[in-house]
């Protein structure tokens, strides 16, 4: 269309044609849109979990090579190895891995005979016994024994309770049972349960709830566990509103309100 027919357009078709083109150049931009966030979906994901690994794997794995460099060069061991025609001085990668890896094997192998069990607990008294040191040491036991223990599991359960008030729900996991309420006897027992905050889950607050009124869902650990490192945005089906009635159950019948 030359110019001289654009200005013999009327000006009700020429602002049409102008809506049009910019609604066609906004679509393409929210398809871009669109595409860039699904793709950002997929690879921030994997970019995290790439990160992480690549950290430790470093921290683990350079820590150790530092270790052993030093080691060999105190005694006068010059340790080379050839890659590509070219020579090379220090301890190839990776190889810090496999010294920690055997290294722990090794304890745990020494640890599983008697005489190994006798020292080890020669040991821990007398860590226990160092002041500043003992509570330090003494956590980080319980914590590794819940955490690495394969034949307890760390949660029995997921459930909900009323926090932090009457008519507000929060999810929680059950971590002990019968535990002795604290208002005495006849007051029935309570549950341990956990409650996490969103999005990171490793803090939280620690309740006694009494079992009677504990709603325990038939969620699965990792099921509540996604819920609450989503922010509720992934809801499982088991307490989705098409899940079936009575899905949530208290522990006891709860007391009736006076």
């Amino acid at each position: 269309m030359t110019d001289e027919e654009q200005k013999e357009l009327p000006e009700h078709l020429a602002e049409a044609l102008v809506r049009g083109r910019l609604h066609k150049d906004l679509s393409s931009w929210g398809r871009l849109r669109r595409h860039f966030f699904a793709g950002l979906l997929v690879v921030t994901p994997l970019g995290l979990t790439l990160w992480i690994v690549a950290w430790l794997v470093n921290l683990v794995d350079g820590n150790a090579r530092h270790f052993l460099a030093s080691v060999l060069k105190r005694f006068g061991l010059d340790y080379q190895f050839v890659l590509f025609g070219h020579e090379y001085a220090v301890v190839p990668f990776g190889f810090g891995i496999l010294v920690v890896f055997v290294g722990i094997c090794f304890v745990g192998m020494v640890a599983s005979n008697f005489l190994g069990r006798r020292l080890l607990h020669i040991l821990d008294r007398i860590i226990r016994r160092v002041p500043g040191v003992s509570w330090i040491y003494g956590s980080a036991t319980q914590i590794s024994h819940a955490l690495l223990n394969r034949k307890k599991n760390l949660f029995q359960g997921v459930a909900i309770v009323e926090y932090p008030r009457k008519g507000i729900y929060g999810i929680g996991f059950i971590t002990a049972r019968s535990v002795a309420h604290p208002s005495g006897a006849g007051e029935g027992t309570c549950a341990a349960v956990f409650i996490p905050t969103t999005p990171n889950p490793t803090s939280g607050f620690l309740l006694l709830v009494p079992e009677r009124d504990l709603f325990e869902t038939p969620m699965s650990v990792e099921e509540g566990m996604k819920m609450v490192i989503s922010g509720g945005v992934i809801v499982p089906p088991a307490i989705s509103t098409t899940a079936p009635r009575g899905a949530l159950s208290t522990h006891e019948p709860r007391a009736a309100e006076g």
